[in-house]
């Protein structure tokens, strides 16, 4: 037997070579800062996740500060719409859970015009928020507080006028769609160029009196259809009073005001309705159109947008090809470049030489320009007045237009859409975030 000393000393030992306890208090002790750094990650993502809300609510109050409506409202009172952005990030901020907005700052500033850009506004939002913290102490309180800045800007309703030089020369009398030109040969033994009734081929030419295969469009009906769109357009896009001014020309070999410029914009669209082809061949002089345009119409330099300094639009709209045969008025522009064609080995058409297009340019006026083009025909008078240059036509109309101005249309609808996106791409003056 053991004595007791023994029994004592084996206890002991085998009580200190368990070493359960001490992990136990190890892990205890090791928990405390695992907790916190838990604690302070989900701290951290809520940060994260408040701010963006928050951002989200000062871009808000932002762009409202500069929307149509306080656009508007800032040109017919002067009074901005800051106490409108102040109250709507109150009350967006107020449904974000556990925030409390401690500075709000909200500022409208007007921004004077300058050459070649219009008066605008700019709005700007920042914010010093506080959400509870998870964390107490001074671990928490690094993480407890949040803020952010939002700006944006958008011009003032901008004046503007708008030029519309419509071609109404006779080969604006081809079909309007592929169906509208087999129709017309179909009536008129295989001819779709510039000839519109089966009486076109006698001595008179009558087609330009009867300029109508039943049941069948024209390019001009189309262009006239477009230009009475667009006109609707501009009276539904003012936001204030006499916006918009619109002057309605036409050319062949000369120009013809169809209406001068006017803010009236009902009056310009009755005159649109009136437009039709020329009776007789007058031939088609476009850059001389565009240089007589320049020199009596179009004589200042396009401005910031303000009432008193419009901008300057001109919308060029033409199948690209100059007529010279018949009623030739000389002009400063009227030269035909080879490759050009020819009737009977007469020089008779060419393209448009685009350096009539220099002056409006170096006004800042903006030329727009819509390429209705020629389908290839099987017809002589595509394929010997128009065939030898037909790939010089569209190069020389995008050199006429301004910087991503140019467009081309194939058809009825096409000359629709395309016009509309002119318009469009000259009003392009909405609100933006900046940063």
């Amino acid at each position: 037997m053991l004595s007791w000393p023994y029994k004592l000393s084996g206890r002991a030992s085998r009580w200190t070579a368990d070493t359960r306890g001490g992990v136990a208090l190890t892990f205890a002790i090791a928990l405390i800062p695992m907790a916190l750094a838990t604690l302070g990650v989900l701290q951290y993502a809520m940060i994260i996740a408040t701010r963006a809300k928050l951002n989200a609510i000062a871009d808000a109050a932002a762009l409202q500060a500069v929307s149509n409506v306080a656009m508007l409202t800032y040109v017919n009172s002067g009074t901005t719409g800051q106490s409108q952005a102040q109250a709507m990030f109150n009350t967006q901020a107020a449904q974000v859970s556990g925030v409390t907005i401690t500075t709000l700052n909200v500022s409208v500033v007007n921004n004077a015009a300058s050459t070649g850009a219009a008066a605008s506004l700019t709005a700007t939002v920042s914010y010093v928020a506080k959400i509870p913290s998870l964390v107490p102490g001074l671990i928490g309180s690094a993480f407890t507080t949040v803020g952010g800045t939002s700006t944006a800007n958008s011009s003032l309703p901008a004046y503007a006028n708008f030029y519309l030089l419509l071609d109404d020369s006779p080969s604006m009398g081809i079909g309007a769609m592929p169906s509208d030109i087999t129709a017309m040969q179909n009536a008129n033994n295989g001819c779709a160029f510039a000839c519109h009734s089966p009486n076109a081929y006698n001595g008179t030419y009558p087609g330009y009196t009867l300029p109508s295969v039943p049941g069948t469009q024209l390019r001009i009906d189309a262009l006239r259809n477009a230009t009475a769109q667009l006109i609707s357009t501009a009276m539904n896009q003012q936001t204030i009073p006499n916006q918009f001014g619109i002057g309605l020309y036409t050319f062949d070999n000369t120009v013809t005001t169809v209406s001068p410029l006017t803010t009236n914009l009902a009056t310009v669209q009755a005159a649109n309705a009136a437009i039709q082809l020329p009776t007789t061949d007058l031939g088609t002089q476009i850059g001389d159109a565009i240089d007589w345009l320049s020199r009596k119409v179009v004589t200042t330099n396009s401005g910031n947008g303000t009432k008193s300094s419009p901008f300057e639009f001109v919308f060029l709209v033409t199948d690209g090809v100059e007529d010279q045969a018949f009623n030739f008025t000389p002009g400063n522009y009227d030269t035909l470049s080879n490759p050009y064609g020819s009737w009977y080995g007469t020089p008779y058409s060419g393209y448009l030489n685009s350096a009539a297009c220099t002056s409006l340019k170096n006004k800042g006026v903006t030329v727009a320009v819509l390429y209705t083009n020629y389908n290839p025909l099987s017809d002589s008078r595509y394929t010997n007045m128009v065939q030898p240059f037909a790939s010089n036509i569209m190069p020389a109309l995008q050199a006429c237009a301004s910087p991503n101005f140019f467009f081309q249309a194939d058809n009825a609808s096409d000359i629709n859409t395309a016009m509309q996106q002119m318009f469009a791409l000259a009003l392009q003056k909405t609100a933006h975030l900046t940063n």
